[in-house]
C-alpha cells in the first residue's frame, strides 16, 4: 500500500542521513543513499522503488528539496 511505501522510503532516508552523518557530510549524497539501500532486502526494495516509479536519484532530489 502507499502508506507502507512511504514508511519504507522514510526509513531509507533516515538511514542514508545516518550514513552521511558518519562521514561528516551535511547533505545526503548518492553514495549515502546507495549504502542505505544495501541494508534493505533487495527484493522488497526493488518492488517498492518500481512501485514509486522513481529512480533513487529522483528520490534523493525530492528529499533534498524538502529539507
Amino acid at each position: 500500500s502507499q502508506l507502507q511505501l512511504q514508511r519504507a522510503y522514510q526509513r531509507i532516508l533516515k538511514l542514508a542521513h545516518t550514513v552521511a552523518d558518519l562521514t561528516a557530510s551535511e547533505n545526503i549524497a548518492p553514495q549515502h543513499l546507495a549504502k542505505a539501500l544495501q541494508y534493505r532486502p533487495r527484493m522488497e526494495m526493488g518492488q517498492r522503488l518500481s512501485q514509486l516509479g522513481k529512480t533513487c536519484g529522483e528520490q534523493l532530489s525530492d528529499y533534498q528539496g524538502s529539507v
